[in-house]
């Protein structure tokens, strides 16, 4: 007859892995997140919230490359510090002073619209004047065109005559192999 421990060792052991299994899928939606925020990003170029978890995951699953040619980096660090500072907004306990005095947040990508009407202004017509463009702008670089000769860069020179010694070279060899057969 088994004991109570044999009995109770598939009990334990089921338990064990169903504890295993809830600590890992956490981890596992973290990574999907992360993957989503990245595929966010490089589709619509924007970030919408997202937890501060996500965005560890995603720092972590950035591929190198895009990580040194994009701004992925820097758009996640961004997003991530207007979130957490959402979170901590959204954690405040409310007062009724601070209910009052606060103004609701509109959408990040736009801009404030003012309803007041422009105030009029006096129109002046704009003043046209002709520069003349005998020399260069101060702001610009000045390109030497007075030579009328193409300059050849040393390098391509220095290559052309080791190239023409190497052939000589290897004609001489042709010679010397065609007199030493005796044709």
């Amino acid at each position: 007859m088994p004991s109570n421990t044999a009995r109770l060792r598939p009990l334990l052991a089921t338990a064990l892995l169903l504890g295993v299994l809830l600590v890992a899928v956490p981890s596992a939606g973290a990574a999907n997140c992360g993957k989503q925020l990245i595929n966010e990003y490089f589709f619509s170029g924007h970030l919408k919230y997202h937890t501060q978890e996500c965005y560890a995951s995603a720092l972590k699953q950035v591929d190198p490359d895009a990580r040194m040619y994009s701004g992925i980096m820097g758009a996640i660090r961004a997003a991530r510090a207007r979130d957490r500072g959402a979170d901590n907004k959204a954690n405040e306990p409310v007062t009724p002073d601070a209910a009052t005095d606060s103004v609701a947040p509109g959408p990040i990508d736009t801009l404030p619209v003012t309803t007041a009407p422009p105030l009029p202004t006096e129109t002046v017509e704009p003043t046209i004047t002709a520069e003349s463009r005998t020399g260069p702008i101060q702001t610009q670089a000045a390109v030497d065109t007075t030579s009328s000769q193409p300059s050849v860069p040393l390098p391509v020179i220095v290559l052309g005559g080791l190239a023409t010694l190497l052939l000589l070279v290897g004609l001489g060899g042709l010679a010397v192999r065609h007199l030493d057969r005796g044709y």
